[in-house]
């Protein structure tokens, strides 16, 4: 059952088949008898399948508003454009329509947040990390820093067992944008939770005194020779983990001249894979060192086809084959 408190508790049914709904959210169904649901985009239109939209109930169900909160009551409860006499109740949740007649609920719209001119929904990273094994819960979080090259995503995550810091930040490289994949990832014993139940966000250890994390302690050879060639390239400019290449001036040009510089110290990084994951600590994940072959100074014996131009030298049958003139004028 769906349904906030402003409007019947269960105002949408779904039956939950565990033989085929077995990734993602559960369906949150269809709406009950008396009851209308209506997916909008913010010109309160409706959106069709497959399209976020913000879900809005009307019907039998919705209540009168609320006491003495006229304020709340103009924000939540608004005319229904598609029914006359009838008003709507804006939950603030984002859903989806699978079909035509079921919806999936997605996140709340204020779990929305604007990052580096993205917009980002907090509740898919959640939903990414949790799917990777051993996860149990995940909160993702924007960092309080104010300084533009220090806004960034922590995830925060809880787990039976030690999980490998490396694997899960390739596992969400794999599957987010860049922009969305957290830049830290902090593994807790346990949440803290208030009074009512809820996650206690202050009382989650500070981002900063991680971020120099197990994966950039492993591949600090790697790092060093990185920002070498980035400072070489860029310029000389501080150079964190969590700093982004395009922050530092980077563009496609400057990452074909970093691959190139990488490639002389033994080192592969595809010009691609600096653009794609342009945040430093990302970056390094994909830097792989060449192995070196020995090649075997010794004598080598057998026999050599010829070529066409040296067939035909043959077929020549100078007197002396051994000297061949060209005359210059």
């Amino acid at each position: 059952e769906y349904g906030p408190t402003e409007t019947a508790v269960g105002c949408m049914i779904h039956k939950f088949d565990p033989t085929v709904e077995i990734e993602g959210s559960v369906s949150i169904g269809r709406p009950i008898d008396n009851m209308q649901i209506y997916l909008l985009n913010s010109n309160m239109k409706p959106l069709p399948i497959n399209m976020r939209g913000e879900i809005y109930i009307s019907g039998a169900g919705v209540a009168k508003g609320y006491l003495k909160n006229d304020s709340e009551y103009r924000k939540r409860f608004v005319k229904n454009p598609f029914l006359e006499n009838q008003i709507m109740y804006r939950t603030g949740d984002i859903g989806i329509f699978t079909d035509s007649q079921n919806m999936q609920y997605i996140a709340r719209e204020d779990n929305q947040i604007q990052l580096n001119g993205y917009r980002i929904e907090l509740a898919e990273i959640e939903l990414c990390i949790r799917e990777y094994t051993g996860i149990n819960e995940v909160l993702v979080m924007k960092s309080e820093e104010n300084t533009a090259e220090l806004t960034k995503l922590i995830a925060y995550y809880t787990a039976e067992e030690e999980i490998n810091e490396t694997a899960l930040r390739e596992h969400c490289l794999q599957k987010l944008p860049h922009y969305m994949c957290p830049a830290c990832y902090i593994q807790l014993k346990e949440f803290l939770l208030t009074a009512n139940g809820k996650i206690d966000k202050t009382k989650l250890p500070a981002a900063s005194a991680v971020m120099i994390s197990d994966d950039i302690d492993k591949n600090a050879d790697k790092f060093s020779i990185l920002t070498d060639s980035l400072k070489h390239v860029l310029g000389d400019k501080e150079m964190l983990p969590e700093s982004n290449f395009f922050h530092l001036g980077g563009d496609s040009i400057s990452a074909i001249q970093v691959s190139s510089r990488l490639i002389g110290r033994g080192i592969t990084l595809h010009a691609k894979d600096i653009l794609l994951y342009p945040v430093l600590r990302d970056m390094v994940c994909y830097m792989t060192v060449e192995k070196k072959e020995e090649k075997k100074q010794e004598l080598c014996c057998g026999e050599i086809e010829n070529t066409p131009i040296v067939e035909w030298f043959i077929k020549q049958k100078f007197n002396n084959p051994d000297y061949y003139n060209q005359t210059i004028t």
